[in-house]
């Protein structure tokens, strides 16, 4: 019986800079806090093994500082690390790989399959086979030679790869390291684990996807978890359960917007949201002017909440109604501007005396 933890695409050192200063930094260390997370769920789940399926690394070099935070949390927990070069932190001469070796970073519970040939792990009864990536971009699959070794008919194969397996990935996602969707059956592998996919994804029984195990992207993809694996004998289906590791979520919605009180169900929407989630919402469809007033406000509330917060309103049409100019809330200097305005509204287009007075409330209010 083997069990194993399938992760990948950890992407040490990615920098959020679009997110700000101060939810950059938090989103970097939290690379190397959910690290924690899977060698603390290891240890409670009595699992010896991980094995993580390229870029480890999210830049070729890392920073040394990275790489010594790495390898110093790894080297402190119980199971034994099997990685493996992807597209962002490849294998080639000069690497992370290089570095880590030449600083004498390794601790002896990690190995680096940076070459090809199968790893045995007798207490484990498995028979490892890496496919690393020497270059960023091979165009051809290198797991058809990769898994090409006769490992005795006693251990159980599993096969480790970073690539997109071809015809399968959402929104055309296929990259230039392919991997034949059948490999899994025609190298006889056990279990086929698989990286570079941001998103848990099942290609098949024996071909998975872990998925990033903290989320870094807006994208509804089941990330945010690794895999459990549990093959119970040579030949078996594995058994596969999906463990959440992700601290942070982040939410890509969209919102139309048709009748006033659609801002209050946008509301009810937003309350459950909190100081781990990141949310990127974007609004459509035409709002009379005090629910557009009743949506900035919403903003503040939604900003002073979660963690980052991108708001795009600019598709959301004004229609003023004839009381609505009168119950605005506004300075002495904003009201006489309107006042102004109101006076020469029929010297002007419609659409830009709703244009103008939209842009005077915003800007009363960012002044106020």
């Amino acid at each position: 019986m083997a069990k194993f933890i399938h992760t990948a695409d950890w992407q040490i050192g990615r920098r959020f800079t679009r997110h700000g200063e101060d939810v950059s930094a938090l989103l970097y260390d939290e690379r190397f806090e959910v690290v924690k997370r899977i060698a603390k769920l290891a240890a409670e789940s009595g699992i010896g093994l991980v094995v993580v399926a390229g870029d480890v690394f999210e830049h070729r070099p890392p920073d040394n500082r990275d790489l010594r935070r790495l390898f110093g949390i790894l080297g402190e927990s119980d199971p034994t690390w099997l990685l493996l070069p992807g597209n962002h932190d490849h294998g080639g001469a000069g690497g992370p790989w290089d570095r880590a070796r030449d600083l004498e970073l390794v601790p002896g519970n990690v190995r680096l399959l940076d070459a090809p040939g199968p790893v045995i792990l007798e207490d484990e009864g498995l028979a490892v086979l890496p496919a690393p990536l020497r270059t960023r971009q091979p165009q051809y699959d290198l797991t058809e030679e990769a898994f090409n070794y006769d490992t005795g008919a006693s251990l159980i194969r599993v096969g480790l790869a970073h690539g997109s397996v071809t015809g399968v990935l959402p929104d055309g996602a296929d990259s230039a390291n392919p991997i034949a969707a059948e490999r899994a059956e025609r190298a006889n592998l056990d279990y086929l684990a698989l990286g570079d996919w941001h998103g848990s994804l099942r290609v098949n029984d024996r071909t998975w996807y872990s998925g990033t195990p903290e989320t870094d992207r807006f994208r509804n993809n089941r990330s945010g978890q690794v895999l459990a694996v549990d093959i119970p004998e040579p030949g078996a289906i594995p058994a596969v359960t999906e463990v959440p590791t992700g601290r942070f979520r982040w939410h890509d919605l969209d919102s139309p917007l048709h009748v006033d009180s659609d801002v209050d169900r946008v509301r009810q929407d937003l309350d459950a949201y909190g100081f781990d989630d990141l949310v990127k919402i974007s609004f459509s469809g035409a709002l009379s002017l005090r629910a557009r007033e009743a949506l900035l406000h919403l903003r503040e509330e939604v900003e002073a909440k979660v963690r980052y917060l991108d708001w795009e309103a600019g598709r959301v049409e004004t229609k003023i109604e004839p009381d609505d100019l009168d119950s605005l809330s506004l300075s002495p200097l904003a009201r006489a501007i309107l006042e102004e305005l109101e006076s020469r509204r029929t010297e002007v287009a419609q659409a830009v005396f709703t244009e103008a007075v939209v842009a005077l409330v915003a800007l009363d209010r960012e002044l106020s």
